[in-house]
């Protein structure tokens, strides 16, 4: 079962980056293209492909409380994990014997 689970999320991780770099590539090679007018299918293709790449991008404000938030959780989890290795077994030199 954990096999199934590895290979749909693989192959999603796939579908999702070619729909990226697809994207990507469409914009740049049309990007000079001889436009017909406004039902023009290739701007209006041009233009969902820029609203994938805007949707999924993250925004500078997201990113720094992304950042900041991380920072704060490292903090928080490195000073809990500094302070339950500090007593084991081991520095508190118990003898394990039978």
């Amino acid at each position: 079962m954990q096999n199934v689970k590895k290979r749909i999320s693989a192959a999603l991780a796939v579908i999702i980056a070619l729909t990226f770099v697809l994207s990507v590539l469409f914009v740049v090679f049309e990007s000079e293209h001889n436009c017909s007018g406004d039902d023009c299918q290739i701007c209006q293709t041009v233009g969902n492909c820029l609203k994938i790449l805007d949707n999924t991008t993250p925004k500078p404000e997201t990113a720094v409380l992304s950042v900041a938030v991380i920072f704060a959780l490292v903090l928080v989890l490195g000073t809990v994990m500094l302070r339950a290795d500090s007593e084991n077994l081991i520095t508190l030199k118990v003898k394990l014997s039978n």
